[in-house]
């Protein structure tokens, strides 16, 4: 458990189950199974962060960062097809 608590403290609590076994097999060397890791977190209260770090979620009251004002038409892209 000494281990899992700190793998996961190193990697300031952004890592779960997944990340925490492959650093003990591959970066420790340890053999672990998976589901043991994943009981051993979910026992000692160990969750990974969720969500985009530093990305703010956009509300319907934010502006948008461009004008939605004139025609599609308008646009320089007009006649283009494809990717590139």
């Amino acid at each position: 458990m000494k281990h899992i608590a700190e793998v996961h403290e190193q990697s300031r609590g952004t890592y779960g189950w997944p990340r925490v076994h492959a650093e003990l097999r591959l970066g420790l060397g340890l053999e672990v199974n998976h589901k043991r890791v994943r009981r051993l977190m979910r026992e000692a209260g160990l969750q990974a962060c969720t969500g985009a770090v530093g990305m703010a979620a956009r509300s319907a009251t934010q502006p948008t960062t461009r004008p939605l004002t004139g025609s599609v038409a308008s646009s320089p892209w007009t006649g283009r097809t494809g990717c590139g």
